[in-house]
């Protein structure tokens, strides 16, 4: 008994099977862009799975909203994400969220890729790296008709 109760601590501590180790994503960010404040936080479920609110204010108002959650799916790491406007009208279709799957994850930094077939043509890539202690890098590569665009956005943890 002792045993399974061990084992059960240890997959509910350590996550899935194949999933990676995202701990440190977990806590409050937060950074200047497009003149206003962005502010991520993220949670980690005993499972490993990651959930994430954003959200980017202007002038003390809020310009628009993302929620994002990491979990399996079909057998392997997905990131879903919806957009909304200030008032929480979806960005995407009303019945889907964004798909990005996991490509490369590394002690400290993971990338996600949105497919060109899921996004009209548009490859989209999602770069999440732990620069320093206290301090997340993310990187958003977008990339249409052999044409990339790099927005860099840098977190500091509250």
């Amino acid at each position: 008994m002792r045993l399974l109760l061990g084992f059960l601590f240890v997959m509910a501590t350590f996550g899935q099977p194949g999933f990676p180790d995202l701990g440190w994503m977990a806590g409050e960010w937060a950074g200047e862009k497009w003149g206003g404040r962005l502010e991520e936080v993220w949670t980690k479920n005993p499972d490993g799975s990651l959930m994430c609110a954003f959200r980017h204010v202007k002038e003390g108002k809020p310009v628009f909203y993302e929620f994002l959650t990491l979990e399996m799916t079909e057998g392997k790491p997905v990131l879903w994400m919806r957009h909304f406007n200030s008032r929480l009208q979806a960005w995407e279709d009303k019945n889907g969220a964004l798909r990005f799957d996991l490509t490369s994850a590394k002690t400290n930094e993971v990338v996600f890729e949105l497919l060109p077939e899921n996004a009209n043509g548009l490859r989209v890539k999602m770069i999440y790296r732990l620069a320093a202690p206290g301090r997340m890098d993310a990187v958003l590569e977008r990339t249409k008709d052999g044409k990339t665009s790099v927005e860099n956005f840098e977190y500091r943890k509250r």
